[in-house]
């Protein structure tokens, strides 16, 4: 993988950053793979420490500080399942992000602040990630359409930050691009060192900005070491009732510490914005979520499994290559 960093860890530690329009038709869909194949899961207990899983869940995978949990639903008509991540980052777990480095070699600058990023696909990232890696899971928005489905780059949508550099401010109110994306957006803040993790409201830059007044607004306002920017899960429209993959993210102070320990990771291949949102904040009790790219891009892979996959035949009648996509959030066990 080309311009991957290594940290001082020496493992690759990557962030993300987001797209700008939901990028894909609402017949668009995918469903769980069909070579999915592990053992009976164990019915989940009821929550009692920040890795159990409400009643009606089930466990399909679990390791230090992580668990995988499934649940079906009957939605529009159609029988789903859901899947739900807890990670403790109390517990050892971690959570970081891959992405593909910029086709320049380079981070957003004053000059260029939204470079483009190379794409791979999700077995990219499984092969080149973590010993303890747990799963991989999407993550941001990006300019995707069917005339740039093969191309070999993209670029992000909205900000992120990693390691205190400004990766990318995004491309959905630069200057040339003419117009302001108006939807709400949330940040998404991990603090690696402190164990925890938050999401809070992202206010755009102003309409029209310039290069450099767009990289000093995303400078001043990610303040975590890592920050990554998506959209509000209610508020902003990503064809909002449509019964398509979705890729969410909740967190939770499970011990009343004032800091959320706890981040789920929610993927479905049916379902809309409220459903996901519900899942979270009414069963998990996530206190706050933010939404990621869904529909073709909503893939996830746990244990070597993929339980989400976007070449699905339900959602394809013909062989299709997997969505590639620019970056990733990955798990890793304690």
């Amino acid at each position: 993988m080309r311009n991957l960093k290594l940290d001082k860890m020496d493992s690759l530690i990557i962030l993300v950053g987001f797209l700008s329009v939901f990028s894909c038709q609402k017949e668009d869909t995918i469903s769980i793979s069909k070579d999915v194949k592990i053992a009976t899961p164990s019915l989940a207990a009821i929550a009692g420490t920040s890795l159990d899983a409400p009643t009606g869940w089930y466990q399909e995978q679990t390791a230090t500080g992580v668990r995988l949990f499934s649940k079906s639903y009957k939605r529009n008509g159609n029988t789903t399942k859901d899947f739900v991540q807890v990670i403790d980052l109390s517990k050892g777990a971690k959570i970081y992000s891959f992405y593909g480095g910029a086709t320049g070699g380079l981070s957003a600058s004053e000059s260029n602040p939204s470079p483009a990023f190379y794409k791979y696909d999700i077995d990219y990232y499984w092969w080149s990630s973590f010993k303890n890696l747990f799963s991989i899971t999407n993550a941001s928005f990006f300019n995707f359409s069917q005339s740039t489905l093969y191309s070999k780059d993209c670029q992000f949508a909205y900000p992120f930050k990693y390691a205190g550099t400004v990766i990318s401010c995004g491309y959905s109110n630069l200057e040339i691009a003419g117009n302001t994306d108006a939807l709400p957006k949330r940040t998404l803040n991990i603090y690696e060192k402190d164990m925890y993790a938050s999401i809070q409201t992202y206010k755009d830059a102003p309409a029209k900005s310039t290069k450099k007044a767009l990289y000093a607004h995303v400078a001043s306002n990610l303040t975590a070491t890592t920050a990554i920017v998506g959209l509000h899960p209610l508020d902003a429209d990503k064809d909002k009732t449509s019964y398509i993959p979705r890729t969410l993210v909740g967190v939770r102070d499970y011990d009343g510490n004032g800091k959320a320990e706890t981040i789920y990771i929610f993927t479905s291949s049916y379902a809309n914005q409220t459903n996901a949102w519900e899942v979270l904040n009414s069963e998990f009790k996530a206190s706050q979520t933010i939404m990621f790219d869904g529909s073709g891009s909503t893939q996830m892979k746990c244990k070597n499994i993929k339980y989400i996959k976007s070449n699905d035949p339900v959602r394809l009648p013909v062989l299709a290559p997997e969505r590639k996509i620019p970056n990733v959030l990955s798990v890793i066990s304690g």
